[in-house]
């Protein structure tokens, strides 16, 4: 048994130190989308070593779409949400295989033709909402249309996630908002 976890905490480690890696190079490269790209990447392939996003709503998607929209524009925040979301997937399923897998990882999923429509519909909030009013108007739109999803195709779905990642969702777009790092963007 120590060996299968000396194994596991190697692998991590070596997935942390990619990821540091990967981060560092995107700082340096000052490109927006990179960086942005980074986020995703952290949630992807490192917060599912932990495997508790789908119990209680974490994760670190929908800010990062937000912000692609208003850096990108609509069409790339949906072609992101609807095609890039799932080639994340398959650097998790190599680097973290999901415990029980709900799709393959080049197929898109509803999560991330939801994740491309909050982005577009982001966009054309953007000019006339703050950002914390954006955040909050699609993360509530998105996890209402996903728990209908969940309850009429899969199984009935935990509203305790969804309200935990409607408040994490604005409480990270206030801290990027405090350290910066939207006016590093380019916005507002």
């Amino acid at each position: 048994m120590k060996i299968k976890f000396r194994v596991k905490l190697k692998r991590l480690e070596i997935i942390i130190l990619g990821y540091l890696f990967f981060f560092l190079l995107t700082i340096l490269s000052q490109n927006k989308f990179l960086i942005i790209l980074s986020l995703m990447v952290f949630d992807k392939v490192l917060l599912s070593q932990l495997r508790v996003q789908g119990y209680f709503g974490i994760e670190l998607l929908s800010v990062p779409i937000i912000l692609i929209a208003i850096t990108q524009g609509p069409l790339v925040a949906f072609m992101f949400g609807l095609f890039g979301i799932p080639l994340l997937d398959i650097l998790r399923w190599i680097l973290a295989p999901p415990i029980h897998p709900t799709y393959p990882p080049v197929v898109p999923s509803v999560s991330s033709l939801l994740y491309g429509s909050m982005g577009a519909l982001a966009v054309f909030m953007y000019p006339s909402f703050d950002l914390l009013t954006i955040v909050l108007v699609t993360s509530i739109l998105g996890d209402a249309l996903h728990a209908m999803y969940m309850l009429f195709f899969v199984e009935p779905p935990n509203p305790v996630s969804y309200v935990i990642n409607i408040v994490q969702n604005y409480f990270i777009m206030q801290l990027f908002i405090a350290v910066g790092f939207v006016k590093f963007l380019g916005i507002g």
